[in-house]
């Protein structure tokens, strides 16, 4: 529309009337009477302004066939403004304001696109409020739209179900282990209402997960702008890394509750086959033993496979005296070795040896304890018993010291798997600006990589610093009004003659010319003056918004690298929390399951002791690691997301989003650091002249002239 009002404006017109004038009247008779007027009017870039136009008056008298009259008349009017009102700027300002706006709509656009694609997949604001303040078209989202679910929220309910629901699954499985010791007479009845109350609640708390979830579902589904009833499956890809690690770390787990319930037969079909609690296959037990240490799913892939077998086969070539000296000086050498890492408390390089000799002491005595419950086994005293009942209990008695025993051996394989896992964890997503890694860096190198960036490629921040420049040109636009009128003006008029009719004779005998200057003194400046100062006010509001802008995005830069920063290691912290939780619950149950203690031998008492305290407390124990490593797992959900959020809103703030043609992140961040990149020290990448910090901006430069 501003280029239209530069174009030639072309104009016609034109009227026609009848008249019929009686004899008594002025006018007489019957005539036409008709004018027209075409011309043209255009306005140039200096300001000047062009009219011209040719005009034709007729009189067409019907009566006695009275001559025609027609007369033209042309005339040319051009006035050029030489002070207020004149010139290129001033003229051009209403044209250039709206070329400059159309471009702050499309990088606005641009930007809100970017918004738009972080709102859907983070949710809420697209960023939190800080963002919105940066961001206005994030803010009027929020606005319209009020809160909204994101797709990664959705996500994160998802990965929270499974948990809860494994939870629920192995409170199960405790549950039934308890029912059958409580059959026993080895649990009281408050045992097992303890924890199927825990139970109770992880199905309670499995319910509500399926309901927000459902609830989030239908929500994600109106922010996508679908019906609630669209049948949709959420792809679960951020998440999967750490699904598949929770796997990697259950599935030894797994495979020793496997191993362990096939030791003690645990069938509960009493027609289903015994493979080793049978009595008759008591003299096949040790090689049945042997080829499971060397076939179990457990011991694949690791070094307790061969250790085992040698460390067995030395407690085999013992006889029953050797055997039992032995067993006496490894439980002599442990004792020592406790006393010694007592006193190692402090010095961690002596503590990490003296515990990693203990831990050798003790495996060694497993294998011992589990050989002389073998032979003890193998000599089926039980023969000896005449009452059938008493014989029965007695075999199956010694059986469980036996299978207790050999069950012992494997937890070095599942922690030996266990180690092995826990080295697996998937890394973080990098976050890589101009080739550089803004983890491996020193902070203070990241600040220096990431803020430049900002302050180059955000949109938002190039439309304040252009409006910053039409600030500065409407100066000088309300500078021109305080100037005095001094116009020169040059007019031209011709008619043609009346009779004979001859519209386009003109001549220039009738033709007058005119040249005019028309000047006015700056007297009264009063609401232009008032209109300058105005615009220099607005033009230093505007240039410190632009400072506090680009300080703002600073800041929010500098945050985020704090907070992934710190996200990043709590993800490692968390790493060693669900670690420690999963052996926690081991743990408990190994302790729950640990078979009653002969009097005098040192260790806890477990669950078939017969004491009610200790059962008491393994069982809370119990209940505590479950419900510790169902809380660790969701944390390390919810940190995986949270980084996931902030790396997006970092590229966000950043401008280093480009999209596809769906308006999808293109996210190849994460393989744009260069190599073999040897980050700097904290000291050396600080500058040593303060104003010289890559987070300080320059002085503002002021232009000498207008710019265009």
């Amino acid at each position: 529309m501003q280029r239209f009002s530069f174009a030639a404006q072309l104009f016609a017109l034109g009227n026609a009337s009848f008249q019929n004038g009686g004899s008594a009247t002025a006018a007489p008779g019957q005539r036409w009477t008709g004018s027209a007027s075409q011309g043209v009017d255009k306005l140039f870039p200096t300001g000047a302004s062009l009219l011209a136009q040719l005009a034709n008056r007729f009189v067409f008298d019907l009566t006695n066939g009275t001559p025609t009259v027609s007369i033209s008349n042309l005339t040319l009017n051009l006035a050029q403004p030489l002070l207020r009102g004149g010139g290129r700027a001033v003229t051009l300002e209403p044209l250039t304001q709206a070329e400059r706006n159309l471009l702050y709509q499309i990088r606005t656009y641009a930007r809100f696109r970017k918004q738009f694609f972080v709102q859907i997949a983070a949710g809420g604001g697209g960023g939190g409020a800080g963002a919105a303040l940066l961001d206005p078209a994030l803010g009027a989202l929020a606005t319209a739209f009020g809160p909204t679910t994101g797709y990664l929220p959705t996500v994160r309910l998802v990965a929270n179900l499974e948990i809860d629901r494994e939870n629920v699954r192995r409170l199960t499985q405790y549950v039934r282990l308890f029912e059958a010791l409580a059959e026993g007479g080895e649990l009281s009845q408050l045992q097992v209402d303890t924890l199927r109350q825990s139970l109770l609640q992880g199905q309670a708390t499995v319910l509500q997960d399926e309901l927000q979830l459902r609830n989030s579902l239908d929500s994600f589904k109106v922010q996508l702008g679908m019906p609630p009833n669209t049948q949709i499956e959420l792809d679960l890809t951020p998440i999967q890394p750490l699904r598949e690690q929770f796997l990697r770390i259950q599935q030894p787990i797994d495979e020793y509750q496997e191993l362990a319930e096939d030791l003690r037969d645990a069938d509960p079909d009493p027609k289903a086959p015994r493979r080793y609690r049978s009595p008759e296959d008591a003299p096949k037990l040790r090689e049945r033993f042997r080829k499971l240490a060397l076939e179990a799913d457990l011991v694949q892939g690791t070094t307790f496979r061969e250790r085992i077998q040698r460390l067995w086969g030395l407690w085999e070539k013992l006889t029953d005296e050797q055997l039992e000296a032995r067993l006496n000086d490894m439980r002599r050498q442990r004792r020592q070795l406790l006393d010694e890492r007592s006193q190692a408390e402090g010095d961690d390089a002596r503590m990490a040896d003296v515990s990693r000799r203990l831990a050798l002491v003790e495996s060694e005595t497993r294998v011992g304890t589990f050989e002389k419950a073998l032979r003890e086994y193998e000599k089926q005293p039980w023969k000896q018993v005449e009452d059938p009942q008493a014989a029965s209990v007695r075999q199956n008695t010694l059986y469980n010291v036996v299978a207790d025993s050999f069950e012992l051996l494997f937890i070095e394989a599942r922690n030996e798997r266990f180690a092995t896992v826990q080295r697996q964890w998937p890394d973080l997503p990098r976050i890589c600006v101009d080739g550089a890694d803004l983890f491996n860096a020193p902070l203070e190198t990241a600040y220096a990589n990431a803020s430049p960036q900002a302050l180059l490629n955000r949109l938002d921040l190039m439309n304040a610093r252009a409006e910053l420049v039409d600030r500065w040109r409407q100066i000088a636009v309300r500078a021109n009004a305080l100037f005095g009128v001094l116009d020169i003006g040059y007019s031209l008029d011709s008619a043609t003659p009346a009779f004979p009719a001859q519209p386009l004779n003109f001549d220039s005998s009738r033709t007058t010319q005119r040249l005019t200057i028309n000047g006015q003194l700056p007297l009264v400046r009063r609401a232009e003056r008032n209109s300058y100062r105005t615009a220099l006010i607005n033009f230093q509001r505007e240039r410190r918004a632009l400072q506090l802008q680009e300080d703002s995005i600073v800041n929010s830069i500098r945050q985020d690298l704090r907070q992934l920063r710190v996200l990043a290691e709590t993800y490692k912290i968390q790493q060693q929390q669900v670690a420690l939780a999963y052996n926690n619950v081991e743990q408990a149950l190994e302790a729950f399951r640990q078979p009653a203690t002969p009097t005098g031998t040192p260790g806890p008492p477990g669950a078939g002791s017969g004491q009610a305290g200790t059962a008491a407390a393994l069982t809370q124990q119990i209940q505590s690691a479950q419900a510790s490593l169902n809380r660790a797992q969701i944390q390390m959900y919810q940190i995986w997301i949270n980084y996931l959020t902030l790396r997006m809103r970092l590229f966000l703030n950043l401008e280093l989003m480009p999209l596809d043609a769906r308006g999808v992140w293109i996210d190849d961040h994460a393989y744009e650091c260069e190599p073999n990149a040897a980050p700097r020290s904290d000291d050396a990448s600080m500058p040593s002249d303060p104003s010289a910090s890559p987070d300080r901006l320059p002085p503002p430069v002021i232009p000498e002239s207008t710019p265009r």
